[in-house]
């Protein structure tokens, strides 16, 4: 997938990217399904993704915590690929999009099981799990947070600033029941 992306995008994409790491951060803030799975060092925005999702607001959702060191994370500057990896690790991104910059954007790039043919998830992650907390949000003071988070700035506009996000935004403001 990355290397069609790679392929498809020099007309849309007007920067250059040195490394793989760089192109898959870029195609994740996309939309392309990815090896990594976003997370922000923002706790509002994480609380703000939490809550989001229209199709989830009647039921519970939950936001997760991942408190990690360096020997976790991923030495860019040793220009490892990012298919290399046998162990999850975490990803703090080169500022590369608008929108990893608006959402304080991190990442985690999982381990792959050959045994199970799947990435494997934090919560069954043996290096990883301890580290990991859960808080749940209820799903009757969702509507009631997200109020809250526009209110100090925190919303579709800010987290996806560009015309796509505004939009998002005004129809949340004048379509959606708060």
């Amino acid at each position: 997938m990355l290397s069609d992306f790679k392929r498809r995008s020099p007309l849309l994409i007007t920067k250059n990217f040195e490394s793989d790491w760089e192109w898959l951060i870029y195609a994740q803030h996309f939309g392309m399904k990815t090896r990594l799975l976003d997370w922000t060092s923002n706790p509002l925005v994480a609380l703000w993704f939490t809550c989001q999702n229209q199709y989830s607001m009647k039921n519970s959702s939950y936001l997760y915590i991942l408190s990690c060191d360096e020997k976790l994370q991923v030495d860019l500057s040793k220009n490892q690929s990012p298919f290399d990896s046998s162990l999850t690790k975490i990803l703090r991104p080169t500022l590369n999009n608008e929108r990893i910059v608006a959402q304080s954007g991190w990442f985690t790039a999982h381990k792959y099981s050959n045994k199970a043919k799947r990435f494997v998830t934090l919560e069954t992650n043996t290096a990883i799990k301890t580290n990991l907390t859960q808080i749940e949000i209820p799903a009757n003071i969702k509507k009631d947070i997200l109020n809250k988070l526009s209110m100090f700035g925190v919303n579709n506009r800010t987290i996806f600033p560009d015309v796509n996000g505004l939009s998002m935004h005004l129809n949340w403001k004048y379509l959606v029941d708060k």
